[in-house]
C-alpha cells in the first residue's frame, strides 16, 4: 500500500488491523477517488505466504482536514465512524465522512 502514495503521504498502523493514510495536497474530489480506489485495488491482491493463497478486504473511511475538523483525534473518530458505515454496506469499498450527515 505504501507503494500507491506519493511522497509527503503517510501510512501509519494504529494497532490491530487498523491504519491511518495521510494524503496531502489533493485539490478535488477526484483526486482524493482515485487515490483511495488505488489503496483498495492494492489490497484485494491476494497474498502468497508460506504457500498459502490469501484474500483480504477493505473498509476505508476518508475524512477532510479542515472541514470535518482540525483536530487530529477528531479527524480520526470520524474516519473511523466512515470506516465502520463501510464495514457494514459490504466489503472493498470505502465511505467518506460527509456521506454520514
Amino acid at each position: 500500500m505504501q507503494a500507491q502514495l506519493r511522497h509527503g503521504d503517510t501510512l501509519a498502523r494504529l494497532g490491530g488491523d487498523e491504519f491511518v493514510a495521510i494524503l496531502e495536497g489533493l485539490n478535488n474530489a477526484q483526486e482524493y477517488i482515485l487515490r483511495v480506489e488505488r489503496l483498495l485495488k492494492i489490497a484485494r491482491k491476494p497474498l502468497h505466504v508460506n504457500g498459502i493463497n490469501t484474500e483480504l478486504s477493505v473498509s476505508i473511511g476518508v475524512a477532510f482536514y479542515p472541514s470535518d475538523s482540525c483536530d487530529v483525534q477528531t479527524l480520526i473518530e470520524r474516519a473511523d465512524a466512515a470506516m465502520y458505515h463501510a464495514k457494514q454496506g459490504g466489503k472493498n469499498r470505502f465511505v467518506c465522512s460527509y456521506e454520514l450527515s
